[in-house]
């Protein structure tokens, strides 16, 4: 028996453990001067190595001049993948540029063009599937510059088409897009959820023990509300380019984070000081919920708005991911005993999965 657990806590350990970074692209259409109006496609490079094997020196290291031994190939395949109309003609994408651009750990394959110049335009169409089928998580986040009000969409495996009618877009419609993302982003940050709940199990543990279900309520509301506020102080400060830290430190802190919040599970704690463990590391975790935001270009006025909406779309998911959690918890507490067990168990392999995701981020 014994040998069958270290057996599957090293397949753990050595499979692939997903956490909430993401891997971005950027489509960027600017209309706002009718009379040269332009295409900026920037692509994240990470899954075109697995595709093309650009790493010729096997040094981890894809330079420029390794990337651009696969010019032509790469420029046929991204174009198979993308298809830009407006007002119903598609668009020759036969790219002017192709260049290379690092923003902290992440590369990009930046492709630029000039459109056509016209009038006005009433629509614009999108279809892209670009590494959807090797990677269900990656997202390409679409921002369209007019002289009114910006436009922003994103596309994803499941929402690989998009259709904007520019006159009737609104920012509205923008708040609405970035309040679902917000919703999604913490449903998909494994590492975000992991924190939340190791820093739940102690006050889960008093549950019947010391305290009752109201008072286990109000401890765990601090805990979350404790981390909201703090995750939402440094999300606006990152977003707002006050404060800046760079990607790999970001993601390796919050990594951390829970590798803490994991062990510390092994030794009695009060809950009455967890919503402080919940406010410092929330700070860090805030870092990571912003970094997309920071790509998109975007004036500051409207990026408060989107701030805003995306915020209360992580609040609203995490919301409701405790309201869910909690009773099922409390339940298998109170008509089970192996509740501690399965909670040091839990917090186990939550310790090898921080500590493969601190290992991978270094």
């Amino acid at each position: 028996m014994l040998q069958k657990i270290l057996f599957n806590f090293l397949l753990l350990f050595s499979a692939q453990c997903f956490s909430h970074q993401l891997y971005e692209s950027y489509i960027f259409i600017d209309l706002k001067n009718p009379d040269s109006p332009s295409l900026r496609w920037e692509v994240e490079s990470n899954n075109l190595e697995s595709i093309f094997q650009l790493d010729r020196n096997e040094n981890e290291i894809i330079s420029w001049k390794e990337i651009n031994l696969f010019h032509d190939p790469i420029t046929a395949y991204v174009k198979q993948h993308f298809k830009l109309l407006i007002d119903n003609k598609e668009v020759d994408l036969h790219f002017e540029s192709f260049d290379l651009e690092r923003k902290d750990d992440q590369t990009f394959l930046v492709f630029t063009q000039s459109l056509e110049p016209q009038p006005s335009i009433q629509s614009i169409s999108i279809n892209y599937d670009l590494f959807f089928d090797i990677d269900k998580k990656q997202i390409c986040y679409v921002h369209i510059q007019q002289k009114k009000t910006p436009i922003l969409q994103t596309l994803k495996a499941d929402k690989p088409n998009i259709n904007v009618i520019l006159e009737s877009f609104s920012i509205t419609t923008s708040m609405l897009n970035f309040f679902i993302e917000g919703i999604w982003h913490i449903w998909l940050g494994i590492d975000h959820l992991l924190f939340l709940l190791m820093l739940l199990i102690p006050s889960l543990d008093l549950y019947l023990v010391t305290k009752t279900k109201t008072q286990v309520g109000k401890d765990i509301i601090k805990i979350v509300t404790s981390f909201s506020v703090a995750h939402s102080i440094t999300l606006i400060l990152s977003a707002l380019e006050i404060v800046s830290l760079p990607v790999k430190l970001i993601e390796t802190s919050i990594a951390v984070s829970v590798l803490i919040t994991a062990v510390a599970n092994f030794r009695p704690r009060q809950s009455s000081v967890l919503w402080q463990a919940a406010f410092i590391f929330g700070l860090i975790h805030g870092f990571g919920f912003a970094n997309a935001l920071q790509e998109m270009e975007l004036d500051s006025d409207y990026l408060v708005y989107l701030l805003l909406s995306f915020n209360v779309g992580v609040e609203t998911g995490q919301l409701i991911l405790v309201l869910i959690a909690l009773p099922v918890l409390m339940a298998v507490k109170k008509h089970t005993s192996f509740f501690p067990l399965g909670m040091k168990v839990i917090s186990s392999l939550t310790a090898l999965i921080a500590a493969k995701w601190i290992l991978e981020r270094l």
